[in-house]
């Protein structure tokens, strides 16, 4: 009878209504997580962005100290040459050389 067949379709119908209501909420969580996926990628990016930029300058600064410790092996090595020849003991042309000078 009809009024079984509209009754049907109403169960059927308010079943569809509800599936429809469940999907529009499951949705609603996809696109809640996608836009705090999209946040979160965001923060991820900038963080990598910063800590390259302090790779960068650490970098430098190891290049920097990389190149004051060469400067500084040099200068040691100048300096132990000239403390070396200050510790040779003066021959006799020495001497004479800075007799001259006094004179």
């Amino acid at each position: 009878t009809i009024e079984k067949v509209l009754s049907t379709f109403d169960k059927e119908n308010a079943t569809l209504v509800s599936q429809l209501h469940e999907l529009r909420a499951e949705v609603g969580i996809i696109k809640f997580e996608k836009a705090d996926a999209v946040k979160q990628t965001a923060k991820w990016k900038a963080t990598i962005t910063e800590l390259e930029n302090q790779m960068e300058k650490l970098q430098t600064q190891n290049m920097k100290l990389q190149q004051r410790h060469t400067f500084e092996a040099a200068f040691q090595s100048e300096h132990d040459g000239c403390l070396r020849e200050l510790e040779e003991p003066l021959t006799p042309m020495d001497t004479d050389n800075l007799n001259d000078n006094n004179n």
